[in-house]
């Protein structure tokens, strides 16, 4: 990869780290007008938006593989994860949410050891305590845990358990495709028929 390709790279890498990073505080202000479940399936339809429009501007025709087994785990644990997190954020502070469901990394650690029968090595227990320990260092000061709080902990510790399933089942799925159309294709329909299940609640 050249230098261009590297340095654009890591410009995508920031705008998504930064727009990742400020959600659970977007969210948590939009949810004074609108219900965590509305706000939860509206950001599904801008993601599923997005994409199509990239897929459009690509050339790349919209499929499917509804026989995946990946592709529905990962979509019951993007709904799980949004209702989670959305009906937490309700419950309890922005600052609660970003730590709590940042334990993601420590639940994949687990799936990968229990089911994907993978080695953990130190390194990425390490890697894993200094995210979780960054994420917690950053916004500790605004860290609240009492009364209803609590209840809204819980779910959004229940959304990072969700939030790395989908993290691991995606990942099986990714590494079996084979272009960036079908990666593409993959979180398409994750996040439309996502967004459809979401709808009616």
């Amino acid at each position: 990869m050249n230098a261009s390709g590297r340095n654009i790279g890591l410009l995508y890498g920031f705008l998504a780290a930064f727009l990742w990073g400020t959600h659970s505080v977007i969210v948590r202000y939009l949810a004074g007008d609108m219900g965590g479940l509305q706000i939860a399936a509206l950001r599904l339809y801008v993601a599923a938006l997005a994409i199509f429009l990239i897929l459009r501007l690509m050339n790349v025709p919209v499929s499917f593989n509804l026989k995946d087994r990946y592709f529905w785990l990962t979509v019951v644990a993007t709904v799980v994860n949004y209702i989670f997190f959305h009906i937490g954020l309700e419950h309890t502070g922005a600052a609660n949410a970003m730590v709590l469901e940042n334990t993601a990394p420590f639940f994949v650690l687990v799936f990968l050891f229990f089911f994907a029968r993978s080695s953990v090595r130190p390194r990425d227990i390490l890697a894993t305590v200094i995210a979780i320990t960054g994420v917690f260092l950053t916004v500790y000061q605004d860290f609240e845990g009492a009364g209803e709080r609590r209840f809204g902990d819980a779910l959004e510790i229940a959304a990072g358990l969700s939030w790395a399933v989908f993290l691991f089942a995606s990942s099986k799925a990714m590494r079996a495709s084979n272009s960036t159309g079908e990666r593409l294709n993959f979180l398409f329909g994750i996040f439309a028929f996502s967004a459809l299940l979401l709808t009616p609640l």
